[in-house]
């Protein structure tokens, strides 16, 4: 009896081993179908809007890109985007429906029939494209879910005077710190803060600030922030269905919507993330 309970154990134990060798081969080999250099590449580049058409909740003073210096500074940026990322594709944010018109503004400006305008579209966007050799650019903003911010501004108004006041003295001393900062930088020191993690958070606790705003009746807050990440999931749905293996794909945007997709892009099993910040 003692003998058989020995080779039990053994049996046991040979069969842990050949289970864990099996697991591990099988899972080499599941590592071989998908090596992250078959996954795309996905850089996310935030940014004030550089022609801003004052739609932001938070006012800030703009720097202007269009004087020599700056404009030298952008070229310089998109040179070294172009050389060290290559990237495949160049996205925009313009709403889908803009596509073809964009792309015969993009066919101008390579004829050199069109000079860039102010907006970070054509200053990043499209000086990018064309020294990356992307014959087609692609605009992947939505439309059509926009911030529901009406229902929670009147609620503060007409009940929470108390949480109306605290959030426009945070939204002052938001914009106040920021507005200071800029006067003391140059466009790269702009852009390299817009693209820090400080940054990023600062921007979406503004949501988080009125959250509760309604809460356990109409929720007017809590609503309120789910429309601007439910915006935003549309339109990073927009860069994973063009993000297939082997491409690299760039995408500029508002500060404000790059703070949420790069937290969806760390997330995406099937992309990689590239951080733009070594390339300012």
């Amino acid at each position: 009896m003692n003998g058989c309970k020995k080779c039990t154990g053994w049996i046991a134990v040979a069969s842990l081993f050949i289970l864990s060798f099996a697991f591990s081969q099988t899972h080499a080999k599941q590592a071989q179908v998908k090596q992250p250099a078959d996954k795309a590449k996905v850089m996310l580049f935030g940014t004030f809007h550089f022609d801003d058409p004052g739609l932001d909740v938070v006012k800030l003073k703009n720097v202007d890109v269009m004087t020599a210096e700056n404009q030298a500074y952008l070229k310089q940026f998109t040179q070294r985007v172009a050389a060290k990322f290559a990237p495949t594709q160049v996205l925009i944010e313009c709403a889908k429906k803009e596509t073809p018109k964009m792309n015969e503004r993009y066919q101008e400006y390579l004829n050199g029939s069109y000079e860039l305008g102010r907006n970070e579209n054509y200053q990043i966007g499209f000086r990018l494209a064309k020294l990356a050799k992307v014959k087609v650019i692609t605009c992947y903003d939505e439309r059509e879910v926009e911030w529901q911010g009406e229902a929670l501004m009147q609620h503060m108004s007409e009940q929470d005077a108390k949480l109306q006041t605290a959030f426009m003295t945070y939204l002052q001393k938001v914009t106040s710190e920021v507005d200071a900062s800029r006067k003391a930088m140059t466009l790269q020191q702009v852009l390299q803060s817009n693209n820090n993690q400080e940054q990023d958070n600062l921007n979406k606790s503004l949501y988080i600030f009125t959250n509760h705003a309604g809460a356990f009746d109409s929720y007017v807050g809590a609503d309120a922030a789910a429309s601007w990440w439910h915006r935003n999931f549309r339109m990073y749905a927009n860069v994973q269905a063009l993000a297939t293996p082997g491409e690299r794909i760039f995408v500029v945007g508002g500060q404000g919507h790059m703070a949420i997709l790069k937290d969806f892009a760390k997330l995406d099993p099937n992309n990689e993330a590239v951080a733009v910040n070594g390339f300012l």
